[in-house]
Parts: structure tokens; C-alpha cells; sequence
């Protein structure tokens, strides 16, 4: 791909994503050892907020899943566009107002955006 054409998709995110921008401040999860060779999963570094696009996912039911550790299976129901520099993991969490989201899934290609697939706790 050209730098031109790169360069023209990625002003193409970036104006997708202030179109109706969202700040982000995700929490890291960090893991920590119960002892018993297992580990849990503890609150751990809050991240530098970022702007990006939270739009509902068209594919409820289509999307990923994952099983969670008290046995909950959860499906995708919004994806979160970010500029490619954005550092985004699974098991990400972040809160828009009483909402809690979490990351189940990212892609990072095309190298113009982020697009993570996550869940609304609750």
C-alpha cells in the first residue's frame, strides 16, 4: 500500500472517530497468583485516556464469545474504533458513564485502526 493511500485512510479513521468521539480510559487487569498455581485477576493500571468510536455491533450472536471465569458465556455487542497507536488488550476494561465495557477481541489490521470487539457488564 502507498504512503499516500495510508496516509488518507488513516484521516479517514481519525474523522470517522470524531464524528461522534468517546474518551476512553481503559483499566488493565493485572494478574496475581492465588497460591495454588492458579492466578486471579485484580484491578491494576489505568491507562492515558484516548478518543475513540464506540458503535453497537450488527452481529449480536455472530461476533466472538468467551467464556468467563464464573462460567458466564459472553458475546460481542459493540465494537470500539481506535487510531492503530492506541494500546488496547483483551480483558480491557472501561466505563462510559454507569456502563461498564470489556475487551473480548481486537483486530488490528487494517494498520489504519483498531477495531475491538467488546461486551456491556450487566
Amino acid at each position: 500500500m502507498s504512503t499516500l493511500t495510508s496516509s488518507a485512510h488513516l484521516r479517514l479513521t481519525e474523522f470517522f472517530i470524531l464524528e461522534n468521539p468517546t474518551e476512553i480510559a481503559l483499566e488493565r487487569p493485572t494478574r496475581v497468583a492465588t497460591g495454588t498455581g492458579g492466578y486471579t485477576l485484580e484491578t491494576g493500571e489505568s491507562l492515558e485516556p484516548f478518543l475513540a468510536r464506540l458503535v453497537s455491533s450488527n452481529r449480536v450472536g455472530q461476533g466472538v464469545t468467551r467464556t468467563t471465569t464464573d462460567g458466564s458465556v459472553v458475546t460481542a455487542t459493540h465494537t470500539l474504533i481506535a487510531m492503530p497507536d492506541e494500546d488496547i488488550q483483551i480483558k480491557d476494561r472501561f466505563s462510559i458513564g454507569a456502563n461498564t465495557y470489556e475487551v473480548i477481541g481486537f483486530a488490528d489490521s487494517p494498520p489504519w485502526r483498531i477495531s475491538a470487539e467488546v461486551y456491556l457488564h450487566g
